[in-house]
Parts: C-alpha cells; sequence; structure tokens
C-alpha cells in the first residue's frame, strides 16, 4: 500500500514531530496512523485524531532503522503500562524515517550514558573505580 496516497509527510519544529505511518504491533494488523512526539510523550493516533496509545519519551529502549522506510521502535514497562509494546512504523520517506531517529537519538544517548554510569562502583576508602564484574 503507497502510504504518501493517504496523506502528506511529516512536519517539523523543535518542539514537536509529526509523522503519518503505518503502524504494526504485536496485536494489530498494519494500519494508518499519525505518530506524534512533543515533550515528554509519544502518541500515536488514529487519522481522525482520536489517541490509541501514549507512552513517555524516556521509556523508549529501542529505534532502530530496519530498511529505507521502516523503523522498529520498542518501549519499556512504566510507559503507561506495565508491559513493553513494540511497534514497526513504515514512513512515507526515508526523511520521515530519519526525523524520527534524530528525535529518538538524545533520549537513546542519554539512556546508554546513565546505564555506563551504573556500571561503575567507587571504593568508598581509596576511592577506586571498578566495574560490578571485577573482584579485588
Amino acid at each position: 500500500m503507497n502510504v504518501s496516497a493517504l496523506y502528506p509527510t511529516f512536519t517539523f519544529s523543535p518542539d514537536v514531530l509529526v509523522v503519518n505511518v503505518m503502524v504494526k504491533s504485536d496485536r494489530d494488523n498494519l494500519s494508518p496512523a499519525v505518530l506524534r512526539v512533543h515533550g515528554d510523550y509519544v502518541q500515536e493516533e488514529s487519522l481522525e485524531g482520536v489517541l490509541r496509545h501514549q507512552w513517555y519519551v524516556h521509556s523508549l529502549e529501542v529505534c532502530e532503522l530496519l530498511s529505507d522506510c521502516v523503523v522498529a521502535v520498542e518501549f519499556g514497562p512504566g510507559s503507561g503500562s506495565k508491559s513493553r509494546a513494540s511497534r514497526l512504523y513504515q514512513m512515507n520517506s526515508s526523511e520521515d524515517a530519519d526525523a524520527l531517529l534524530e528525535v529518538a537519538r538524545p533520549v537513546l544517548e542519554a539512556q546508554a550514558r546513565h546505564a555506563l554510569r551504573l556500571g561503575v562502583l567507587q571504593c568508598i576508602k581509596c576511592q577506586a573505580q571498578f566495574s560490578r564484574g571485577e573482584r579485588g
């Protein structure tokens, strides 16, 4: 199905990213939707503007480009539900996919830096740093 025939491409401002997509979830078949990223939220809406799903941006765990116009996204627990959410978003163009990846990049980089900090421990007595796997 040609996605661009259904609706126009994305609009982007520093505060809001709106991308028209075809979405595939674990439970649902491919269906048209609007993906809106703004503030602290990622929202998936129907074409009529009805909110289907909403996640916190900080719950984003994976945002991976699978092909030119297909992006795999995973949200972790604590994103408004107690379970993981996986989505495949088919975009109108590779520019749409790149725009989504650009919005996701700072969030994922911040999470990676935080995870690295948690992996280093410091001795209270001598201030030496070591990873959890090291034994002294």
